[in-house]
């Protein structure tokens, strides 16, 4: 909650002939802060930092301690000014096993200041609206920052040349079915503390290979039920059994018998694209692209030649 005392008449220029002016104009102002977020998976979340749930514009904002913003500022220039949110990790608020799946990852943010006292009737000041950006955790709080509109401008916008592809497998530029490098399976032992799984397939990948490399591990059962993490690792012990090193740990404890789906992996270059998928015909890269060796390569053809 802010409680602000002004001068009488004493409105923010920007504000000027808004339905929150004649609040601005009063000796004292009773404001809160309302943070709505857009998941990726179109899910809606809505705090408050006031001391009790706000409604707003038909919407339950949940009071919490959870979240609150630093400073915001902006200029009339193309910059990409930022805020961070931050906040504690708490029930009823953003949950560190949700940061962890990264659920909230390039999430829709709006920052907006109420009236807490009649917020429908004032209308909201607009503070920030952006996407959340890397979100790091630490002793029991969170901090994201939020990248303005103004970001948008700093994006790259196109196609990368590069010798790799920049086609994700079992995509519509790939074209590889993505049904037929899809496979099943169960958890046999959880080690290193949830980095390694060791999976039991139900269906055979028919060689001994790490396709898996770069893949993705899915678990559709027990508390992850949804969650999936990109492989690091695949090392198998037998063709139907397999050891996965992940990038990163499932947010929740992974018990044996749990189900999982894998999806095969790609290095993105033209030989696995080749040798492993036949689908060299749809290869994204840019196989004839000096690479930083070229000058090895000159020197040894001219060797050749004398």
């Amino acid at each position: 909650m802010t409680l602000i005392y002004r001068s009488p008449g004493a409105i923010p220029p920007m504000f000027a002939g808004s339905k929150i002016t004649q609040h601005y104009q009063g000796v004292t102002t009773t404001l809160a802060k309302c943070v709505k977020l857009l998941l990726i998976d179109n899910t809606v979340e809505l705090y408050t930092d006031h001391d009790q749930d706000i409604t707003f514009d038909g919407e339950l904002y949940i009071a919490s301690s959870a979240v609150g913003s630093s400073a915001v500022s902006d200029d009339v220039r193309m910059s990409t000014n930022s805020v961070d949110l931050e906040g504690l990790i708490e029930a009823n608020g953003i949950l560190e096993a949700n940061v962890v799946a990264r659920k909230y990852d390039n999430a829709r943010v709006e920052i907006l200041e109420v009236d807490y006292t009649n917020p429908d009737a004032t209308g909201p000041r607009k503070l920030r609206a952006g996407w959340l950006g890397t979100i790091s955790l630490e002793e029991g709080r969170f901090k994201a920052e939020i990248g303005g509109l103004g970001a948008v401008f700093s994006k790259r916008i196109g196609r990368v040349y590069t010798a790799k592809c920049d086609a994700d497998v079992g995509d519509v530029r790939c074209g590889v079915n993505l049904a037929s490098i899809t496979f099943t399976g169960s958890v046999a032992a959880v080690e290193d503390e949830g980095n390694t799984l060791r999976i039991t397939l139900a269906t055979d990948p028919g060689t001994m290979d790490p396709v898996f490399d770069l893949g993705v591990l899915k678990l559709v059962s027990g508390l992850n039920d949804g969650s999936a993490i990109e492989i690091k690792q695949d090392l198998p012990v037998a063709i139907s059994d397999r050891r996965f090193t992940l990038h990163n740990k499932f947010p929740f404890t992974v018990l044996p018998g749990e189900q999982v789906v894998l999806i095969q992996g790609c290095d993105k270059t033209q030989g696995i694209c080749q040798t492993r998928y036949g689908n060299v015909v749809n290869f994204r890269g840019f196989r004839d692209i000096p690479g930083s060796s070229i000058g090895e390569v000159e020197t040894a053809l001219i060797g050749k030649e004398e």
